[in-house]
This record gives structure tokens, sequence and C-alpha cells, in this order.
């Protein structure tokens, strides 16, 4: 092989190997060093001040119901509303700062894919793309605004397999994607997270009164048919007061103090999980913007009366198909809490609409099953000024009456004079000092005037809380005029309580159950000595029993107590030694006979001189065989 041969062959394998050298790199190199050229750098850079968002759009793909959810806060005329729920008032300017400032910043890490077609496999699709078919595959796609201007737009897909915070994350307007860092990712899509959802917004310990009116509306072809259930009145003075139910019948019942105590903190967990917008007409009425009040059209009604409501002509409220519950605090405000129609529904069924309907024309396995589903009920609620929860009226204190000049009689002048020379040593007692009736006036002046600054003061206060509270009430009305508001059916059903339910039977002490079973001791009455017979021989235990007189033998085997003296009567006249003095009723005819023991037949008539001759004879009457006298004793 000459040379120019072998030059030929080397060049030919040289050739080669470039080849398979630029295929090697063509087929290895990166397809886009573009892609890589923002790896480390924040998505969106010029997005730096939290506060300079003024809306927010979050849409997410709901599996259950097979659809996109959206929800978005705006700030519009320096109000902060949900326009995917009704326009409802968003408590959401420190939230959507907070998830402002999670979006800051966030860096594309490592670039994953840059074909549309891995976007399914990472969770990356749009879930507001409408070209996209099927359940699979979607994220959640989150929009921060600036007016109509996007200053973020991304949609975050998987979570990273090993990493805490990373997602896989792209711009919604690329089809690359990165791993990115999002921290403690806490975009919520939950309408109560963005609202006030505590209806009331009162402490338990400032409620004063609460009314539980139980009554039931039946829709009937003729009509609506009224039944009346239990009404019941719970009120106090104090928070540290006990509860005083109306009615209670404190010897027989008791007030069970227990479901006073849940059925307050039912009320303090009354909360809202959806809203639906009221009937213009009677918005405006509640809000006070017409002078004939509440005016309803026929499809006024209609929307009242699907959410449980109706209006009654005569007193020309609005009364609720399950009843009210009013709440009454110590600044005067009274909330009546209108229970309507219970409904079940998903969680945006719940929220802003579309009550969840069983459709029997799908297949039975598509068709919800109605007992999975939440169950909530529509309240409707109106505030009035009640006065009375404010306390009692300061009243002025009464002014003394000054006393008129009274001038001295002319007797009165003689009687003075004649004091005054008197100067013999027998003089009458000094005067007593007659009450100067100016000075006390004066003193009532003192008095009355402090009572009156007091008042004045009491009085400000009160005639400011009544201000305070009706513009409580009127702001409150304005709140809740425009809105149905949707609560948990759990709340509700621990509100609905019974008369009998919350008072039970007092439980009365044996000895008050059953009166007559036992024999009560009057007071002073002995311990029935006269049962105890003593024996032959035996000296009485009570020594006033040896004043009896001697008995026949006969006598003896009678029982003591039929020839015991009184003791009041035989005692008497032996301390006081005053015969002549006793009081006629010691001269009944048993006086005797029990001194001298004469036989029945013999007894005298008793006379007026009976108790001066008896008693020498008591003093000395013998005692009967076997004992001592009470003088020996």
């Amino acid at each position: 092989m000459n040379q120019s041969v072998r030059t030929i062959i080397f060049l030919g394998v040289a050739v080669v190997c470039v080849g398979i050298g630029f295929a090697t790199h063509s087929k290895y190199k990166p397809s886009d060093l573009e892609a890589f050229i923002d790896v480390g750098e924040p998505f969106y850079p010029q997005f730096e001040d939290p506060n300079s968002a003024t809306g927010l759009r979050v849409a997410s793909f709901n599996d259950d119901a097979g659809k996109t959810d959206v929800f978005s806060v705006e700030n519009k005329n320096g109000l902060w509303k949900i326009p995917s729920h009704h326009e409802y008032p968003a408590d959401g300017e420190e939230r959507l700062a907070q998830t402002a400032t999670s979006m800051i910043g966030v860096k594309r890490q490592a670039l994953i894919e840059k074909t549309k077609a891995a976007h399914k496999r990472y969770d990356l699709l749009d879930p507001l793309d409408k070209d996209v078919t099927g359940n699979e595959g979607r994220g959640d796609r989150i929009t921060l605004y600036e007016g109509d201007e996007p200053l973020v737009d991304i949609i975050v897909g998987k979570k990273v397999e090993g990493q805490a915070s990373a997602y896989y994350v792209r711009a919604a307007n690329e089809d690359r994607f990165y791993t990115a860092d999002l921290g403690e990712f806490s975009i919520s899509t939950k309408f109560t997270d963005w609202i006030n959802k505590d209806i009331l917004e009162i402490e338990r310990s400032t409620v004063r009164k609460m009314v539980v009116n139980r009554y039931q509306i039946d829709e009937t072809p003729r009509g609506l048919n009224f039944i009346q259930g239990d009404q019941m009145l719970l009120d106090r003075e104090g928070s540290s007061d006990p509860w005083i139910l109306d009615g209670l019948d404190e010897s027989k019942e008791e007030l069970q103090v227990s479901d006073v105590t849940a059925l307050l903190t039912a009320l303090d967990d009354l909360s809202i999980v959806g809203v639906r917008n009221k009937p213009a007409g009677i918005s405006a009425g509640l809000k006070g913007d017409t002078e004939e009040g509440v005016a309803a059209t026929r499809s006024d009604m209609l929307d009242l009366q699907d959410k449980g409501f109706f209006i009654d002509r005569s007193k020309g409220e609005i009364i609720s198909n399950e009843g009210e519950v009013m709440v009454g605090t110590e600044d005067g405000v009274l909330f009546v809490l209108g229970f309507g129609e219970e409904f079940s529904g998903s969680e945006v069924d719940i929220e802003v609409g579309s009550k969840a309907k069983k459709d029997d024309t799908k297949p039975e396995e598509e068709t919800a099953d109605e007992d999975s589903l939440a169950k909530s009920r529509y309240l409707f609620v109106r505030v009035a000024f009640d006065q009375s929860l404010l306390g009692v009226k300061p009243t002025p204190p009464v002014k003394p009456e000054e006393p008129e000049a009274e001038e001295e009689t002319v007797e009165e002048k003689i009687e003075d004079a004649a004091a005054e020379n008197n100067d013999t040593e027998e003089k009458a007692e000094p005067p007593v000092a007659k009450p100067d009736p100016q000075k006390e006036y004066e003193a009532a002046l003192q008095t009355y005037n402090e009572e009156q600054e007091v008042y004045e003061i009491k009085l400000k206060n009160y005639n400011a809380n009544v201000t305070k509270g009706k513009e409580r009430v009127s702001e409150l009305n304005r709140r809740f005029a425009d809105w149905y508001y949707v609560i948990s059916a759990d709340v509700f059903d621990r509100m609905k309580i019974n008369r009998d339910e919350l008072v039970k039977a007092k439980e009365i002490p044996e000895e008050e159950a059953a009166p007559g079973t036992t024999t009560p001791e009057l007071p002073g009455t002995p311990e029935k000595p006269e049962m105890k017979v003593p024996a032959e021989g035996e000296k009485p235990a009570d020594p006033e029993k040896t004043e009896e007189a001697p008995a026949s033998s006969e006598d003896e085997k009678k029982p003591a107590e039929k020839v015991k003296p009184a003791p009041e009567v035989v005692k008497k006249p032996a301390e006081e030694k005053k015969p002549a003095e006793e009081p006629p009723q010691e001269t009944k005819p048993e006086e005797p006979a029990k001194e001298t023991v004469p036989s029945k037949e013999e007894t005298p008539e008793p006379t007026e001189e009976a108790p001066p001759k008896t008693e020498e004879p008591a003093a000395e009457a013998p005692a009967p065989e076997g004992e001592e006298s009470s003088n020996e004793e």
C-alpha cells in the first residue's frame, strides 16, 4: 500500500470519527440551552411587594364533582369581596398578603421536562384549559393580580418525592417545568378561610336573654299550617348570676343548668358555611331603605319559600318553618335567628348553591348517595334593639322642699318670757331642743345635690349605651340584610330543645315525699311520762309526782296518770306561796280532787274560795305508801 492510499484511508477514518462524534454530540447535547439559563432564577422576579396584589384566583379540579372549582377574592372600590361566592364580603386583606408573600422569590430549581406531553404525568395540566379531557393530571392554577394585570400565574403539580416542600411547578404560559421549593405552601381555596364566619360575634358572658320559640309551619295545598310548640324565656341579670326560666315552679321543678350551657355553646358555634343572595326588595326593606318596609314580589315570595321562610301579612314579619331562637346581649342587641329548610350537598353546593338533588335519569352507580352528603340548613338573621337589656334606667333623686318660715305665736312668746324670768330653784326640766327645719333642709339639699351629680353621670352613660346599641343594631341589619346564611345542620339540632329537656322534676326528701308516716314532736311536748307506771314502792322519776294525795286500795291499781296533779297547778302555789292571788283558772274542779283524792261521788263542787282552802293541806299532804314527800326530798 503506497503512501497515497494510506493517506486516503486515514482521511476517511478521520471523517467517519468526526461524523460519529458529531452524531453523538447531536444526540446527547441539551435540546435547548436557553431552558437552563434561568435555573436558579425566580419565576417572577418583578413581583417583590405582597401589598401590591389586589386580587387572587385559585382554580382547582374537583375529582368528586368532575369539574373545576374556581375561587377568587378581589378588592373592589376599597372593599374585599369574593366574586365566586356572590360577591360576599371577604376578610381577606391579611390572608391575601400571606398568600402573596409565599409566592415572592419562588425559584426554578431543576429543569425536569420541556415538552407538553409530560404535563399529565406530573399533574401539571391547566385546570382552566377547556381542551383538556379526562379527570387526571390537572394541577392547581394560582394567579395574583394587581388590578387586571397578573403578577404571578403558576400551575402547581405533584409533590417531589423525598422532599418536604418541593413541588413540580411551571409558569402558566410555559411548557417546560421545574422543581421549586414553595416552603409552607398555604394557598387556601376554602370559602370559610377568607371570611369572618362567626355570625353573632358575641361573648357568652354578655348574653342576658335567650328565647326559644319552637313552632313549625307545614305547607299544605290550602295554605300554611302554623303549629305552636314550646316557648321558653331564659334571662339573668349578670354574667355570674344564675339563669332563670320564666314560669318555672321552683317547688316541683329545677332548671337543667348543663342544657342551658349547651344551648349557649351551640350559639357560640354558629358559623357560616355558605351564603345566598336575598331578593333586592327584601334586602332594601330590612336595611330600612324603604318606608313601606319589606316589599316582596311574587318571585321574592317564591325565593323565600324555597329557603323555608314566609311573610306573615298580619304582623308584617318574616317567619321560619322551623321556629326561632332569640339572643339578647347586655348592649341592647337582640338577635332573631329564624331556621329554614334543610338540604344536602357537596362543599361547593353548600357554599354557593346548586342544591343537590337525586337524578333518576342517571344509572344507579352514578347517582349521588345523599346520605354521604353534608347536611345544612338556611338561616335568616334579623336584629332588634331591646332597651330592657341595658338594665333599669336611672331615676332622678327627689329634691327636698324648702321649709316655710314659722312666726312665733303670742302664747309661745309669753311662755318664753316666763321661762327667762323664772329664777326659782324649782325649775322644770330643760325642754327638749326642737329640730331646726332649716338645718335639716340644708343637709337634705346637700345630699340631693350629691345624688343628682351621680344620677346625671349614670343617665349620661345610659343614654350613650342606648345610642350605641341602636347604631350597632342598624349596622348589623345592614350586614345581614343581603344574605341567607347556610349553617351546619348539627348546630341547629343542638339548639332544638324542648321544655321537658330543659327542666327536670325536683328531688323531694323522703320525709317530705311521704307525709304522715312519722309523728313529728311539737315544741314543749313531754316525752309521754304519763305512760310510765311506777312499780309499787318505786320512787317516781318526776319529783312533782310526789305531791299526789294518797289513793285508796282500788285507786292504787289505776294508772298513775289518772291521779297525777297538773305540775303547773300544784307547784306554782308552793313556790310563790300566794294562794289568794292565783289566777281563776287554777280553781278548776280537778285541783281539789287531785289534792284530797275523794271518790268520784264525793267530789265537791268548785267554789271561788277553793284554792286557799286546799293549798295548806297540799303542802302537808302525806305521800303515798312507799314514797317520800317532796319536802323530805
